[in-house]
Formats: structure tokens, C-alpha cells, sequence
């Protein structure tokens, strides 16, 4: 929880800095980020848990001209695994093969495709929003936030 708390108050405080500075396009990634490429992300042992390459990693970036994509592991493998992501309705889900999963706010949610632990985005899809996504990354029953940059 308190790393929950820590990650939104630091999105925060980075949207307030550049705001002062001008507008901000809804959506807009602040802040320095991990280069774009495809991504093997570990989550686990808790929800709040992520690492690539054992490396603790907060936010994903792909680019969708690329065909990047990320694929998300339970550590240890075979505990339930789900990634949900937080879409504005004005956005299509951003990767093929999502499930509708609800809605929060005017934020529609949409499950990532997993199985046996493991979560795999494949690509972005072509009209897909470039934008920053919160999502919820759901370890057996405890949920932590992500965030997925999706680039041209």
C-alpha cells in the first residue's frame, strides 16, 4: 500500500512541475523512462514486486510502429496472474485480444490475455492512444499499479 501511495504522489507532484510550466496533454508520460522495447517483467512475490532482468521497474515503454510488446510472470511461476489496464473511453484497448473488464470513472478497463501465470500484451494495435496507461497488475489477490507508455 505505502508504495502505492508513494508512486501516485510522485506522478502527481511530476504532472503539478510541468504544469506550471504550461498545459499538459492528457495522458502525457513525465519524467524519465525506460527506452522502448519489448519487456519481460517479473511480478512477485508481491503485487507491488516488479523487476526486468532484476532490475525494480515501475513503468513499461513500447512503441507501437516497432511492435514491441511485454509479457508479465508470476515470480514464482504459476501463482494467478492478471493485468488490467486503465483505458479512457475515447481509446481503443490498446492490444488485440483484450476482454472487457468494466469500468472505473470514465477510465474502461481491459484485461490483458493471461494464462498458467503469465500475461503477454503482444503488440499494440495500430490506432492504439499514445499516451502514458495506468494498469493494475493483480497477484492472486493483491493489486499494485503499473504504468505502460505507448509510443508512435
Amino acid at each position: 500500500m505505502r508504495e502505492r501511495i508513494w508512486w501516485r504522489a510522485a506522478l502527481t507532484a511530476a504532472v503539478m512541475a510541468v504544469s506550471a510550466e504550461g498545459p499538459l496533454p492528457a495522458g502525457t508520460a513525465t519524467g524519465d523512462h525506460p527506452p522502448a522495447s519489448d519487456h519481460v517483467i517479473d511480478v512477485g512475490p508481491h503485487a507491488c514486486d516488479l523487476n526486468e532482468g532484476g532490475t525494480v521497474c515501475k513503468t513499461q515503454t513500447i512503441k507501437k510502429g516497432k511492435g514491441h510488446k511485454i509479457t508479465w510472470r508470476s515470480k514464482p511461476a504459476g501463482r494467478v496472474l492478471g493485468i488490467i489496464i486503465h483505458v479512457p473511453a475515447t481509446c481503443p484497448a490498446p492490444f488485440a485480444n483484450m476482454t472487457p473488464a468494466g469500468a472505473i470513472g470514465t477510465d474502461i478497463l481491459w484485461a490483458v490475455n493471461c494464462k498458467n501465470g503469465q500475461c503477454k500484451s503482444g503488440p499494440a494495435v495500430s490506432n492504439a492512444c499514445e499516451r502514458s496507461y495506468i494498469y493494475d497488475q493483480v497477484l492472486d489477490t493483491e493489486k499494485c499499479d503499473g504504468m505502460i507508455i505507448i509510443d508512435k
